[in-house]
C-alpha cells in the first residue's frame, strides 16, 4: 500500500495521509476491523485478545465522536439522542460506516463542518441527515 506523507511549506509539519483502506496505528485493514466490530461470521486472522482490543478501542472513539458532536451542536441534543441518530445514520453507509466514524474522530470539533448540516431539522434523534459530502475525500488528506 502507499501511504503519502504530505510537508505544509508554511510551517513546516508533516502529515501522513492513509488511503482508505488502513486504519491509524493497526495492523489489520478496515473491513477486518468493521467485520469484528460488527460481530460478523467472516474470517479474521486476529487473535481473540487482539479482536477484544478493537472492540474496547471504537468504544471510546464512539464516545469521544459523540461529545465531539454534541459540543459542535452546541449541547443542544443528549449524547444518547446524538449517539442514537449516528448509529442510525451509519446503517445506510453500508461497508464505508467504520471510516467514516473514523474521520470524524481525527477532525478537530471546528471542522466538523465538513461532516454536518447543523440546521435545527438536519440533527435529530429522528433524523438520518447527518452527512454532508467530506469536500476533501477524507480527513486524512486535511494537511496543515
Amino acid at each position: 500500500m502507499t501511504v503519502v506523507v504530505g510537508r505544509c511549506l508554511e510551517d513546516g509539519r508533516y502529515s501522513t495521509i492513509y488511503p482508505d483502506e488502513i486504519v491509524r496505528n493497526k495492523q489489520y485493514g478496515i473491513s477486518e476491523i468493521g467485520s469484528v466490530l460488527e460481530d460478523k461470521a467472516d474470517f479474521s486472522m486476529a487473535c481473540p485478545r487482539t479482536r477484544a482490543n478493537w472492540k474496547h478501542w471504537f468504544r471510546e472513539i464512539w464516545d469521544a465522536v459523540v461529545r465531539n458532536i454534541q459540543r459542535y451542536i452546541g449541547r443542544t441534543l443528549s449524547e444518547n439522542d446524538i449517539s442514537i441518530a449516528l448509529y442510525a445514520f451509519l446503517k445506510g453507509c453500508g461497508d464505508d460506516w467504520l471510516r467514516y466514524v473514523l474521520d470524524i474522530f481525527y477532525t478537530e470539533c471546528n471542522n466538523l463542518c465538513m461532516f454536518f448540516d447543523t440546521t435545527s431539522d438536519s440533527i435529530d434523534p429522528r433524523s438520518e441527515k447527518l452527512h454532508k459530502l467530506h469536500i476533501y475525500g477524507g480527513v486524512a488528506s486535511n494537511i496543515k
